[in-house]
């Protein structure tokens, strides 16, 4: 099977496809587990690919044969030709300042309906 670790173009020194091969079984985290380039911790769930770490502004999205899966799905066993990506994204904006904006907005909002 094959396994495409996709870092876009923020990140294309990632972008690699890697032949995972295939025993029935074989789950989705095993695949990505097998290339090397993926690590995970404790609970399973990624923190790195190829070195570049997830959170912040960093996230990625799970692909299983060009459909979108939730990560909730990395336990569900692939088929022989299946084809699993890992695309990295990269989001210039950071959260926590969405969500203090969003606040600040809310106060300013509730404050000037007082009035």
């Amino acid at each position: 099977m094959t396994v495409i670790i996709n870092g876009g173009r923020t990140f294309p020194n990632v972008t690699q496809a890697y032949r995972v091969p295939f025993r029935p079984g074989l789950t989705i985290y095993q695949a990505l587990a097998e290339t090397g380039a993926v690590r995970f911790n404790f609970n399973g769930q990624i923190v790195s690919v190829s070195g570049v770490p997830i959170g912040g502004r960093t996230t990625y999205q799970l692909q299983l044969n060009g459909r979108v899966i939730p990560a909730s799905l990395l336990s569900f066993p692939v088929q022989r030709n299946d084809s699993v990506a890992l695309v990295l994204i990269f989001n210039p904006i950071l959260r926590e300042e969405e969500g203090e904006l969003a606040y600040e907005q809310d106060f300013l909002g509730s404050s000037s309906e007082q009035d």
